[in-house]
């Protein structure tokens, strides 16, 4: 009977060392590397930490990679915009447009004064037949915001003053 106590104590102190020697091994495996920091400096924007680098990449950052081209601006109406429900004017100019996807849209004009933007604006409002709510205007020139809708389109209306004097006024269309 001896002998078999004595071997439950080998067994069971092996088997105590194999459990450590396993828990120091995986709390080693996830311990940073000696000399880096931990936790104490914030990811850069483009997500990585300040000593990563984006994996299979020249150790360029992300923003160095975008070139101007990527953020073009486009003044060609999509295709499937749906130019004969939002109605607005041959002499507006348009700064961006683009679709988000089959049923969603999004156009920005360019107006030279706060009073060009107003006629803009409400030109886009009557032609389009489009109902107004939620509308707010900001005091001094800060700009409006509406939610406009009409019978085949929801839209969310915004100006934004420019600090060059000029207006932009944004629509995000999505197909009702």
């Amino acid at each position: 009977m001896a002998n078999i106590t004595g071997l439950r104590r080998l067994a069971l102190t092996a088997g105590s060392i194999l459990i450590g020697a396993t828990l120091v091994g995986t709390l080693t495996a996830c311990a940073p590397e000696p000399g880096a920091s931990v936790g104490t400096e914030a990811p850069t924007a483009s997500g990585h930490g300040p000593e990563e680098k984006p994996e299979g990449g020249s150790g360029e950052s992300w923003t160095e990679q975008d070139s101007p081209d990527d953020f073009a601006k486009e003044s060609e109406l999509p295709a499937s915009f749906p130019k004969d429900q939002f109605v607005f004017p041959e002499s507006a100019v348009i700064d961006d447009t683009g679709a988000r996807s089959d049923t969603e849209w999004f156009i920005v004009f360019r107006a030279a004064d706060q009073a060009s933007a107003d006629v803009l604006w409400e030109s886009i409002v009557s032609a389009s037949g489009f109902a107004r709510s939620d509308e707010v205007t900001e005091p001094d020139g800060g700009g409006r915001s509406a939610e406009l809708r009409s019978q085949t389109l929801a839209v969310s209306a915004l100006t934004i003053p420019q600090p060059d004097g000029t207006i932009l006024l944004s629509y995000d269309v999505t197909a009702a």
